[in-house]
């Protein structure tokens, strides 16, 4: 196999990361995390979006959005 860490997917995972981290920075000094970003964002785009949903979106379970929610 050629170098792992010379391919495409590894390249978006590492972008991926460092969007996530930063966002995560970010998001902190406003007092929200990335899943209660990304229910607000849905919520905006898609008012009476259901709570699975909002967790596919999220990218967490029905029962962690539940709990996003109920905060």
């Amino acid at each position: 196999m050629d170098d792992p860490y010379a391919s495409m997917g590894f390249a978006l995972k590492q972008a991926q990361h460092a969007l996530r981290v930063r966002l995560d920075a970010d998001l902190k000094v406003i007092g929200l995390t990335m899943p209660q970003y990304a229910v607000l964002t849905s919520v905006y785009v898609e008012p009476g979006a259901s709570n699975a949903a909002l967790a596919r979106r999220a990218f967490v379970a029905p029962q962690t959005m539940q709990e996003i929610l109920v905060v």
